[in-house]
């Protein structure tokens, strides 16, 4: 067995996890408990060995594990309506640490209704819920991420009902709080029941507030805030992590390309169905992701933040850190055509890229990010006539900020926009930005304003061509955005 990140915890520095209660709406009596994963790898997930030595480990109240919350007899920090009455039963007993040993890592297990001792000598006969997806009988995330963690901590909602049983997919049966931990799940966004909503209720939005001040929340900027929403549509089913840039397929508004790096490993390109709703909208993904095809660079470099169609629907991608361009023509599975920008006056290393679209001034001319020093460079193409394009030297460079990735330009009639402009990822900052363009179709740095702030690692973006809607992708992996996730998110306007 090998423990995956979703679901597992690695215990900080000074060897203290915490745990706080905040609410409490299931109507089960139960408890949950944290306990080490050293020495466990030899037992499958999920199976009754693992359930069993799981439990003891809890039982044991040592640095082998330790029992955090019995709802039956504790009360939550948080009362009131979480979208059910709640179910607080006791006092409130504050924050608990629990003293574990420094870089090892650990999982959660609630039993929802009952007592953890119950799971050594009958194991079959209670339902066990873990904070690592692939050992719950459903293999479904019953433990999700409220925002995205921090080095301060992480907020955490469950949910107590197997699918089997008729799950309402609520996850506000149990939310509690870790310090001194890291660790993630999935986010919220993607699994919770629209129609069991529960953040918006005033109870919902103090314990947000509250979590705010250990979490990260992706939040829009005003004026945009007022006219747009933004939601995670979560991992892309079978696409390998990290995540890198996206486009839609120029022919189909309906699949998504997407690029991942297999463990920093191989450069790849995906293709996924998406899912729309009644008014068009993009609610999620159908089936599971497909290779396009391989998307190398020169010199060992891996796809980047830009992917997108040029002339003649060509896909043109970037690749970081050699700073190359490759170029895909129709029915191809690999490169075409790759370049090396170094010797075209592009500063190590890309970063995005994107064709001025019709209608914008410069429509046409090829725009190109540099990551690495955060500037945005003009160039032009121009036919090979092997159906692939040359790059011309960069003409122009603008110098912005915050680790320029992915970027999209916005049509002045799409609201709280008022005129044309730039939506840039900027992965350093965690923030996506807005610029206006001068007559070239440049962004002017100084007209800079937060758009999107709170996103852990954005790198990709593309423009939904039947609603106007934006798209981002985030990219975690390794140290690199650690508490981050990979995933797409999607702001709508309302």
């Amino acid at each position: 067995m090998s423990f995956l990140d979703p679901g597992v915890f690695n215990v900080g520095l000074d060897g203290q996890a915490k745990i706080e209660f905040l609410a409490d709406s299931g109507s089960y009596h139960g408890e949950l408990g944290l306990f080490s994963l050293k020495g466990m790898e030899s037992l499958q997930l999920g199976s009754m060995e693992f359930i069993q030595e799981s439990a003891r480990r809890i039982l044991s109240n040592s640095v082998a594990g330790y029992l955090a919350i019995t709802d039956s007899t504790e009360g939550a920090k948080f009362s009131g309506d979480f979208g059910e009455s709640e179910k607080n039963d006791g006092s409130f007993l504050g924050e608990k640490s629990f003293a574990m040993n420094p870089g090892e890592q650990f999982a959660f297990l609630l039993l929802p209704n009952g007592k953890i001792s119950e799971l050594v000598d009958s194991p079959k006969d209670k339902i066990a819920i873990f904070s690592i997806a692939n050992a719950n009988t459903d293999k479904s995330v019953h433990f999700a991420q409220l925002g995205q963690g921090t080095d301060k901590g992480a907020t955490f909602g469950v949910e107590d009902i197997l699918a089997s049983q008729g799950s309402d997919w609520d996850y506000n049966d149990l939310i509690f709080q870790i310090k001194g931990a890291t660790g993630k799940t999935s986010p919220l966004d993607a699994l919770i029941n629209s129609q069991k909503e529960w953040r918006k209720t005033e109870s919902g939005k103090k314990l947000i507030d509250y979590a705010q001040q250990f979490s990260q929340f992706m939040t829009l900027a005003a004026p945009f805030n007022s006219a747009y929403t933004v939601k995670s549509l979560g991992e892309v089913p079978g696409l390998p992590t990290p995540y890198v840039g996206l486009a839609f397929k120029a022919d189909d508004p309906n699949t998504l390309f997407i690029g991942s790096t297999p463990q920093g490993e191989n450069s790849q390109i995906y293709a996924i169905a998406l899912q729309r709703d009644a008014n068009n909208h993009i609610i999620g993904f159908t089936g599971t992701a497909n290779l396009l095809a391989t998307a190398p660079g020169l010199n060992g470099g891996l796809i980047d933040a830009g992917l997108g169609f040029g002339p003649n629907n060509v896909l043109f991608y970037t690749t970081w850190n050699d700073n190359t361009v490759g170029q895909i023509k129709t029915g191809s599975s690999s490169a075409d055509k790759q370049i090396d920008l170094n010797d075209l006056g592009f500063d190590a290393s890309t970063g995005g890229l994107t064709f001025v679209p019709q209608g914008f001034p410069g429509a046409g001319r090829l725009k190109i990010t540099s990551y690495d020093t955060s500037t945005f460079y003009d160039t032009t193409v121009s036919a090979d006539g092997a159906g692939t394009w040359n790059i011309a030297p960069a003409t122009k460079s603008v110098t912005l900020s915050g680790g320029t990735d992915a970027f999209v330009y916005v049509s002045g009639s799409m609201p709280e926009f008022k005129s044309q402009r730039i939506l840039m990822t900027e992965q350093d900052a965690d923030k996506v930005a807005v610029y206006s363009i001068d007559e070239n179709g440049d962004p002017i740095s100084s007209s800079r304003q937060d758009f999107l702030t709170g996103i852990d690692g954005p790198i990709g973006a593309a423009i939904d061509p039947l609603t106007g809607d934006f798209f981002f992708s985030t990219y975690s992996f390794g140290d690199f955005n650690p508490h981050g996730f990979n995933q797409v998110v999607v702001v709508k306007n309302i």
